[in-house]
């Protein structure tokens, strides 16, 4: 179950990315699977960054159950803007017509070369000699 704690937040930011790119670019041809992966998952890590910060402004702390509703009610918002708006199908958005398998493949050797970094991190929660260095 904590696995599903670790990784609802990223797939929540991503499908907000994804989402929201659809809703931003209006294009007669749509960008390439593998690019539109990369820039939802930036764009929605920045909008669930953006509404802790704005838990920060209002309240003048982080609270995490204000900023997890913003982030599904945009979550939803979007989607509904996405199916009813552009009248295209929910099902039809996930596109697979167009697949990259260069960019597959370069993002699974990202995703492998990440994963020391990943274990590490959870090896010293509270950082380890980047903290050292960068703090003392």
């Amino acid at each position: 179950m904590s696995l599903v704690y670790t990784y609802a937040p990223f797939l929540v930011a991503f499908l907000l990315g994804f989402f929201l790119l659809h809703v931003l670019i209006d294009r007669k041809e749509p960008l390439s699977l593998s690019l539109h992966c990369f820039l939802a998952g930036g764009l929605g890590l920045g909008f669930c960054g953006l509404t802790g910060f704005m838990s920060l402004i209002f309240f003048h702390r982080y609270i995490g159950g204000f900023v997890f509703s913003v982030d599904l009610s945009s979550l939803f918002i979007l989607a509904a803007i996405v199916e009813l708006k552009q009248k295209i199908p929910l099902k039809d958005i996930f596109y697979f017509s167009s697949w990259n398998w260069t960019g597959t493949l370069l993002f699974v050797l990202l995703g492998l070369c990440a994963y020391p970094l990943w274990d590490h991190s959870h090896f010293y929660l509270y950082g380890g000699w980047d903290a050292w260095q960068t703090w003392n």
